[in-house]
């Protein structure tokens, strides 16, 4: 790239520069290593240590089926074996890469003739909320982002020397770094469309050609062994919350908040960091124009927005994005950001006019101080309960202080087994994860076929279980473990102010005696016009947490008896079987009502099957079982009640008719199901 000038640095200006970037190293590594093991563990760093302790062929085999490549969980299981499994070892092997990208900003740019940008860029990234969040977390993201620099160095070089030894470098760098993360493909390919594609086209014969992109046939080569795991991958893992489509410019205004500070959910109050961001945003897009014209300058361009609309298109049509997946285009784009502040004051050094320096050097100081401002703030919210990590580690340390000898811990997804693992440390607790898969697949949720005989088995086994509850619609949309544990056994105290990660204790009253089939407690089999049909319904009492046992065993000895107390809950099951494809969402509702129908006494409405598993994803034939927790109002009358059943379109509130029927303890009323009676005893 062309240097600012011909002449050398003075040797205050070396001093300087020498006495900053010895600053921001120890600004990072403080940043980075400051409540290191604050937070707990959560679900994707207990799966880092998973499959980092395991056997060697044992890892590779485990981590082929996940959308990581092993050369991470490889070095952190030599770490661990040499540091330790405490969070702090674990974590640490974070901030190392972490700190390493803010040192090597700071050199690159020298070599690119950025000096003051790259430290400018450097101080920037060492204050990034996003890349201390990284840097302190047990994935690959922080090397990530450390390889995706050295890369572009590596390339500018061999683009700059066409040096043999160079492009070793490079492809071997390249190839090594696909076993790290697969999106830095996008990366390469930036630099192969800036350095191998004119040499390919200016090249006359097929040797010429070859040497223009040999680099890129040595990554490919390297990377032949896990082409078909990625393949896999590709078809079939998907981001949670978006099922066929991407909501862009959602992701676009992530994406944006990210780079700058970090991802915040959309109810955050980040008005201030949004607005900073989209300046900062612009500021990248006007230092891409600057950076540019400078030899070279088009590598650094397009090694920040090719890979950014690359991975952008890819989720767009295989919805699978966050963030984090375009970290390692930060550092770059961070120089692209310095480059607008340390151009505006070389403009004004260059007219000699004091009011030009003023105005520069003003407004690079108001732009440290906002973005300094907006870190503090960021921070600041990154420990709240939106942001924070899931907090494993009360929840699971609760269970393993209080289980006893034998106690059962069922977790409701397999995904969090390994976290679950790392903190309970207990032989004597048996854990059974529901479904056994270290990976949640949204096409294969749990059914009864899977849940009824496992709750039977495990009440054979255990007088108690723990039921651990994280993301539990997404491996159980029906919350059939939930419900059935909560309407079949005696739910014990257990504490009320745990965050993020549920916990209940239930204690087996028996064996449980679920049929195989989900059938319900009561047959109605009347049939909605949108040829939804109601099989029927479970209806039972939902003792609070604490009720003496004895009560407990009364309770669920009464059987079919539909009869609840003021002040609990009735839990009501529907049993839906489409006969015909869905093509919307629908709402359901049950409400407790008079004896007829005039007068509601206790709602509750619910859209049917959750994100995760709406209407429009439930198979023709198949039975889906959908709870209603009714409240019972603490001031209501005994007596005699009944319950109104019905769907609507959540948009319009339109109600779709159930067809005229009359059977046993059910009747069709207009738009709704009329069933009963209900008891409402003192």
């Amino acid at each position: 790239m062309k240097p600012h000038s011909t002449s050398k640095p003075s040797t205050t200006d070396t001093h300087l520069f020498t006495l900053a970037a010895m600053l921001t190293l120890l600004l990072a590594f403080g940043l980075r290593v400051w409540r290191l093991d604050a937070q707990s563990l959560w679900h994707d760093e207990g799966l880092s240590w998973w499959f980092a302790r395991k056997p060697l062929w044992e890892m590779f085999t485990d981590v082929a089926t996940t959308e990581h490549p092993p050369l991470y969980f490889l070095l952190l299981g030599m770490w661990m074996r040499v540091a330790g499994e405490s969070e702090f070892a674990l974590r640490f092997t974070s901030v190392v890469p972490g700190v390493l990208t803010v040192a090597g900003l700071i050199a690159l740019g020298r070599r690119w003739r950025l000096r003051w940008e790259g430290m400018a860029a450097a101080f920037l990234l060492a204050l990034n909320p996003t890349h201390i969040w990284y840097s302190q977390e047990v994935r690959s993201y922080a090397w990530m982002t450390a390889l995706g620099l050295w890369l572009t160095y590596w390339a500018w070089r061999w683009h700059r020397t066409n040096r043999r030894r160079d492009g070793l470098v490079y492809g071997v760098s390249g190839g090594l770094a696909l076993y790290v993360h697969i999106f830095l493909v996008f990366l390469l390919a930036a630099h192969a469309l800036v350095i191998a594609l004119p040499r390919w086209f200016r090249e006359p014969r097929v040797r010429g050609r070859l040497r223009s992109v040999w680099p890129f046939f040595l990554m490919a080569a390297f990377f032949v062994p896990w082409v078909l795991p990625t393949l896999g991958q590709l078809r079939t893992n998907r981001t949670y919350w978006y099922w066929g489509y991407l909501d862009v410019p959602v992701v676009l205004r992530q994406t944006a908040l990210a780079f700058a500070f970090y991802e915040m959910p959309e109810k955050m109050p980040v008005t201030f960091l949004r607005h900073t961001a989209y300046t900062m945003w612009a500021l990248a897009l006007l230092g891409s124009a600057r950076v540019w014209r400078r030899r070279g300058g088009s590598l650094l361009v397009f090694s920040v927005w090719v890979p950014l609309a690359a991975t952008l298109g890819l989720a767009y049509m295989v919805p699978k994005y966050a963030p984090r997946y375009v970290l390692y285009t930060l550092p770059v784009w961070l120089l692209l950001v310095a480059a607008v502040f340390v151009g505006a004051l070389a403009w004004a050094r260059q007219h000699r006019r004091r009011v030009f320096l003023t105005l520069a050097g003003g407004a690079i100081l108001a732009g440290l101080a906002v973005y300094t401002i907006g870190v503090a703030q960021a921070l600041r919210l990154a420990w709240q309960p939106p942001i924070a990590r899931p907090d494993f580690r009360r929840t699971v340390t609760f269970v393993r202080e209080y289980a006893l000898p034998e106690d059962a811990v069922i977790l409701v997804g397999g995904h969090m087994e390994p976290v679950v693992r790392y903190y309970l440390r207990r032989q004597d607790v048996q854990v059974y994860p529901m479904p056994p898969r270290l990976l949640v697949d949204l096409s294969d949720p749990l059914t009864w076929w899977d849940v009824a005989p496992a709750l039977e088995r495990i009440s054979q086994r255990h007088a108690r279980a723990w039921l651990i509850l994280w993301q539990e619609d997404l491996a159980d949309p029906q919350r059939l473990v939930y419900s059935l544990l909560q309407t079949h056994t005696c739910r014990l105290d257990t504490p009320p102010d745990l965050r993020d990660v549920g916990l209940a204790l239930f204690h087996f009253t028996g064996t449980l005696d679920l049929p195989p089939d989900p059938t319900p407690q009561f047959p109605v089999g009347i049939r909605f016009r949108n040829g939804l049909v109601l099989l029927g319904y479970d209806a039972a009492r939902v003792l609070p947490p604490g009720t003496p046992l004895e009560t407990c065993y009364r309770v669920r000895s009464e059987g079919n008896r539909l009869q609840v107390a003021p002040g609990e809950t009735f839990s009501v099951a529907l049993y839906f079987q489409p006969t015909a494809t869905l093509h919307e969402g629908l709402t359901g509702f049950v409400h407790l009502v008079t004896p007829d129908g005039s007068n509601a006494v206790g709602l509750m409405d619910r859209y049917l099957g959750g994100l995760a598993y709406p209407t429009t994803r439930w198979h023709v034939g198949e039975v889906v079982r959908q709870e209603f927790p009714v409240p019972v109002p603490a001031d209501l009358p005994p007596g005699e009640y009944a319950l109104e059943i019905g769907i609507y379109r959540p948009a319009t509130l339109q109600r779709i008719d159930p067809l005229p029927a009359t059977v046993p303890g059910a009747r069709t009323d207009g738009s709704r199901i009329l069933v009963g009676p209900v008891f409402v005893v003192p």
